[in-house]
């Protein structure tokens, strides 16, 4: 609520202004200023706070994730480390210090720190998510259909690991339950367009066109101009027999990509058989 964070930083203010030295005053004045947008004043307040008190876990896992959400992942690691030196079992912790690695390219740390963040708090969807996702970055399809699979258990109504786990078992060729996984994606996110053109992508690998066509009509409604998803609508146009249609969907997927070498040959196949459609 807009109200509640302006009252947040007012009274974090005359917190400040009566104590400076008062590390919870520095401390919400800064999560308010953060809040707020007004970053760097926020870190003065977030970096005061953990100088002026020495050892708390909860300020320092702050101050890393400030850090890591403004593009610092190599500074957010020390302060990451410092929570967790001080509250080993800080789930939180040992999740963001996953994330900051991932974003450094250290892959192997990361996945440490993500599965002692699931180990320490198993009901966790969001913490089963991340390191789901890592797992199918890396290949590990198994052990990511494993996590993700729980976090939807735990939330049903949390798209990114539908869309997850549906990339996943397609990936495993078990089109079937991608199918279903995309479907409940793009009931609970129906203007995410990477959800659309994958779930089409599946429908149409499945032999199921028509569906597809539908999943690619919707996203070119949504971002008109994607090459991609017209290139795929006139595959599936195309395996309906809709030939003007899907000649047309080929011919627009060029205009875009001139360079399109697939469009030009699916294009030029429907010409041989049909040469009335030039």
């Amino acid at each position: 609520d807009t109200g509640d964070e302006e009252r947040a930083l007012v009274f974090s203010r005359e917190a400040v202004r009566l104590d400076a030295g008062f590390p919870p005053g520095q401390f919400y004045l800064g999560m308010a200023l953060w809040k707020s947008g007004d970053a760097s004043n926020a870190l003065v307040h977030l970096q005061t706070a953990v100088q002026l008190a020495q050892g708390n876990s909860v300020y320092q896992y702050n101050l890393g994730k400030f850090l890591l959400e403004h593009g610092k992942p190599d500074e957010s690691v020390a302060y990451f480390n410092a929570a967790l030196a001080d509250n080993p079992d800080f789930a939180e912790a040992h999740n963001a210090l996953g994330k900051a690695f991932l974003k450094l390219g250290k892959t192997k740390e990361a996945v440490d720190y993500l599965s002692q963040a699931v180990a320490l708090k198993p009901t966790d969807p969001h913490f089963r998510y991340d390191l789901g996702t890592i797992l199918l970055d890396t290949g590990n399809l198994d052990e990511a259909v494993a996590q993700l699979s729980m976090a939807v258990k735990l939330k049903p109504d949390f798209a990114p690991p539908q869309q997850n786990l549906a990339i996943a078992f397609a990936q495993k060729g078990n089109l079937s339950e991608a199918i279903v996984h995309f479907a409940k994606a793009a009931e609970l996110q129906p203007d995410d367009v990477s959800i659309r053109f994958n779930f089409g992508l599946a429908l149409l690998n499945n032999h199921q066109p028509a569906a597809a066509a539908a999943q690619f009509l919707a996203e070119l409604r949504l971002a008109p101009g994607q090459t991609a998803a017209h290139f795929r609508l006139a595959q599936a146009l195309q395996q309906q027999n809709q030939l003007a249609a899907a000649i047309s969907h080929y011919r627009q997927a060029l205009r875009l990509t001139p360079n399109f070498p697939e469009a030009e040959k699916a294009l030029d196949e429907i010409f041989v058989a049909h040469p009335e459609l030039r």
